[in-house]
């Protein structure tokens, strides 16, 4: 049985997150916050964003090669203004050409661990610790 249906405007690229009674959707360029219930869109934080996570607390944006953006998750649902809003970036350099490839990260307690493919099919792998 199907609980709810939301139609949005554009297309929705990686993969949505579901914290209910919210849902995350990603485009190109921007991440759209749902109120799944109501139907009603509470945010839109625009940016490029190559990939996103929900962890605990926190949302990750991952919106270049080497910068992820933090968000709380409460002031992201909340109706606080965008520019209001905690955010914390973490930028970490590798000495990599950027373009190459899109990054995949995973968030841990204290430490993100990033892991970028190369063409000849490795795997570039940087842990940066969040203080």
């Amino acid at each position: 049985m199907c609980e709810r249906t939301l139609v949005t405007e554009g297309g929705v690229a990686g993969f949505p997150a579901l914290r209910y009674p919210h849902v995350f959707l990603s485009g190109s360029q921007e991440l759209q916050v749902w109120d799944i219930t109501t139907a009603i869109k509470l945010r839109t934080i625009r940016t490029s964003i190559c990939r996103y996570q929900l962890k605990n607390q926190f949302l990750f944006v991952l919106n270049k090669q080497a910068d992820v953006e933090l968000f709380k998750v409460s002031e992201v649902l909340s109706d606080r203004d965008y520019d209001d809003l905690w955010r914390r970036k973490i930028s970490w350099r590798t000495g990599r050409s950027s373009g190459e490839t899109i990054p995949r990260f995973s968030v841990g307690l204290s430490r993100l661990l990033i892991t970028q493919p190369t063409k000849s099919g490795r795997e570039f792998v940087t842990i940066v610790r969040m203080c």
